[in-house]
């Protein structure tokens, strides 16, 4: 998949590419973290257009991001953290954009993203503990993380006992067993025991988003600058790989039956397997859900899957208003199933055709 060569367009998609940076720079200075974010998935759409359209011989748009890091430095008191940090979306911009002409995936290229930014945040990370710290000691580094977290907890049971949430909570639930302090700390070391078991889960799935928002920008700007192409990119679509979507089908259901059995049960070993099965089915659920979503709008316009898709649409809007608390996740589990299912009979399908095909082949050659 190759954008054709375009010189004047690869400077107005370059220099929105670092005003929108300088902008998201701007939100992370006023503490607007998710517009921030947002801003800096446009930053690196726009840019991916940029390196994909850019001369060859003319590689001026490896100043942008350095332009950027030093706008992001300045504008954030003269931070090495936060210029650091503002490379990120050009890594990703780049890495995606080289991985769509040699004709990689989506999936793939989503994949790469998220490990080049992940990178820049590690990097970042040690900077700035070396700063800090000046160590980067193994032994110091989790003993900073330690404290971080216990003054987490402080503010969390501060924040708790300020907006009375044993009062809120007395008015829906029986709490006579509980004293004040003895329900908010019980709540407190559920809610951070629950957060660190899925923290990888967590981080995987924002490095996703950010790069699958990457790619939507993209797609935004390729339309508003009328870029020409030689491939098709209508077809450059987010595909999970059959494994992964068997792998998520496999772990919804297995987790569904840990958490009956857990109930049943106090073993160590099944809360562990239920912890890593969550963490699986929280990083596949979103790509499912995209694909589930993309395969119910197919099957709208379809009179022969329309009574499928209207089935499985009432299932998660039920499940979203009846079920109280976890209802959302349901409906949106639904939606994943629906996505992973679908994959899977694609390939399923594609395995056949390549069948018959070869097939057909070895007849002709008969």
């Amino acid at each position: 998949m190759i954008l054709k060569t375009n010189r004047q367009k690869a400077i107005y998609a370059g220099a929105a590419s670092f005003l929108i940076s300088v902008a998201s720079s701007a939100m992370f200075y006023l503490g607007l973290m998710i517009t921030s974010a947002v801003l800096a998935c446009a930053a690196a759409g726009f840019y991916m257009l940029t390196v994909m359209i850019a001369p060859s011989g003319r590689k001026f748009y490896f100043l942008i991001p350095i332009a950027s890091a030093i706008c992001a430095a300045v504008m954030n008191s003269f931070s090495v953290t936060v210029g650091l940090i503002a490379l990120s979306p050009f890594f990703a911009g780049h890495i995606m954009a080289r991985a769509a002409e040699r004709g990689t995936s989506k999936t793939g290229a989503i994949v790469r993203s998220d490990a080049a930014v992940l990178c820049v945040f590690l990097i970042t990370f040690v900077v700035a503990f070396a700063m800090e710290y000046k160590t980067v000691a193994p032994s110091a580094i989790v003993e900073a993380v330690k404290t971080y977290f216990a003054e987490l907890r402080a503010a969390t049971k501060e924040a708790f006992e300020e907006m009375d949430f044993y009062g809120v909570m007395s008015g829906v639930f029986d709490l006579s067993s509980y004293t004040k302090e003895q329900f908010i700390d019980e709540m407190i070391t559920e809610i951070f025991f629950f957060g660190e078991i899925i923290i990888p889960a967590v981080a995987i799935t924002l490095l996703n988003a950010f790069s699958y928002g990457a790619t939507a920008f993209f797609a935004l700007a390729r339309r508003i600058s009328k870029a020409e192409q030689d491939g098709d990119f209508g077809k450059w679509r987010l595909m999970p790989s059959h494994f992964s979507s068997s792998l998520a089908v496999s772990s919804m259901m297995i987790y569904i039956i840990l958490t009956l059995v857990s109930n049943l049960t106090s073993s160590s070993a099944v809360a562990v397997i239920s912890y890593v099965v969550l963490n699986i089915v929280i990083i596949l659920t979103p790509p499912m859900f995209i694909c589930g979503v993309r395969g119910i709008a197919g099957k709208f316009k379809s009179p022969r899957f329309r009574g499928s898709a209207i089935l499985v649409t009432a299932l998660a809007v039920g499940a979203t208003v009846i079920l109280p608390v976890y209802g959302f996740f349901y409906g949106v589990m639904f939606i994943a199933l629906q996505g992973a299912w679908d994959m899977i009979l694609f390939y399923r399908i594609q395995k056949i055709k390549s069948r018959e095909e070869n097939g057909n082949n070895d007849e002709n050659d008969v």
